[in-house]
């Protein structure tokens, strides 16, 4: 039994995209020794160790296209700040006082220059230290040129080894990363029919919340690396999961709040229920199936049936002379119901939207 589990989590790592892609950084890593060895590269280290950041910076996805933003930024970035270095110190011969000023300088003209590229961030670094090699020494005029080849030789096999060793693309990552979230606001809005059903409120519902976290930490950054009108339809998809995220973590906050009596009015928890499945239903299945419009019409009726409810509720609550309800319960009441139909029309949206 155990050896069966292990062989299972060897496969499972195995198949994993993180796993994969260390391996991947594994064989860049190699190729470029090899190749820096071969060429007698003089400082050839700075090849392995740009190829090996490139590779670890897009551990994540991994994506080809997440990769070639980083290596051209990096080359950016690395060439942009090793010609001035060059520069400052083959044609201004700068003595000890003024090469501080201009060390000084070079930082923040860098860090201005980062607003407008993020490759940017590696020029004062890098101009930093051609200058502060080459100063004490006779200058070299191949020392910003022969760094310069060699990251450039890290960056193409990086990008090689992307495209060529278990290929990966952004689309890949973002339907993936989709997916899991998908999951887990099913289990979120399973947790709230739970509660609809008079049962205690999961305690899992705050892990479930860090793990939505986690996952959505970075994923902005592989929507702005998708191109065209993938970016856009990208773009919207996930604006539409994070407002239906925010709905969701504010039912959480308001269903196990409703009082006792709410749930005692004729049909309120049978409606809701019935609603509350029906989502719960499309939400598991939403990223795995074609949008259908007798879907989309069972929720509209659904959603009108509450809604029909509701209205009875609050006009007998209007017409009770003592009102059971603190103003605190009453606007618990109100939102619940109206995020629970807001929640109704951004899955209609996404039904609308999504295509996987």
């Amino acid at each position: 039994m155990l050896r069966y589990f292990s062989i299972k989590f060897l496969v499972n790592s195995y198949r994993a995209q993180q796993t994969r892609h260390a391996i991947k950084t594994g064989i860049a890593a190699v190729v470029t020794i090899l190749i820096y060895q071969y060429l007698h590269l003089p400082q050839g280290y700075w090849a392995v160790i740009t190829a090996v950041i490139i590779m670890q910076s897009n551990i994540e996805s991994g994506s080809l296209e997440i990769t070639l933003q980083l290596a051209i930024q990096r080359f950016v970035g690395t060439l942009s700040g090793a010609l001035s270095g060059f520069i400052v110190l083959l044609l201004l011969q700068p003595n000890y006082w003024q090469l501080l000023i201009i060390i000084f300088l070079l930082i923040v003209i860098g860090s201005i220059l980062v607003r407008l590229y993020q490759g940017f961030n590696l020029f004062g670094p890098t101009a930093l230290i051609i200058i502060l090699l080459s100063y004490q020494q006779p200058l070299t005029q191949n020392i910003a040129m022969t760094r310069s080849i060699e990251i450039l030789l890290g960056l193409i096999i990086a990008i090689a080894v992307t495209i060529f060793v278990w290929p990966y693309r952004i689309t890949q990552h973002l339907n993936e990363n989709r997916k899991k979230r998908f999951h887990l606001i099913y289990q979120q809005f399973l947790s709230l029919l739970n509660v609809c059903k008079g049962q205690d409120f999961s305690a899992s519902w705050k892990i479930q919340q860090q793990k939505l976290s986690t996952i959505n930490r970075n994923e902005q950054k592989y929507v702005n690396a998708a191109l065209g009108d993938l970016r856009e339809k990208n773009q919207a998809e996930l604006d539409l999961e994070m407002t239906l995220i925010k709905y969701i973590t504010r039912l959480g906050e308001t269903l196990p709040q409703l009082p006792a009596s709410f749930w005692e009015f004729a049909n309120i928890r049978a409606n809701m229920i019935s609603l509350m499945e029906t989502l719960t239903k499309e939400l598991k299945y939403l990223p795995m199936q074609d949008s259908t419009d007798d879907s989309t019409t069972l929720i509209k009726e659904k959603i009108a049936i509450l809604l029909s409810t509701f209205t009875k509720f609050r006009l007998f609550y209007r017409k009770t002379a003592n009102s059971p309800y603190s103003i605190e319960q009453i606007y618990q009441i109100f939102t619940s119901i109206q995020l629970i139909q807001q929640c109704c029309e951004i899955i209609i949206k996404l039904k609308k939207t999504l295509s996987f």
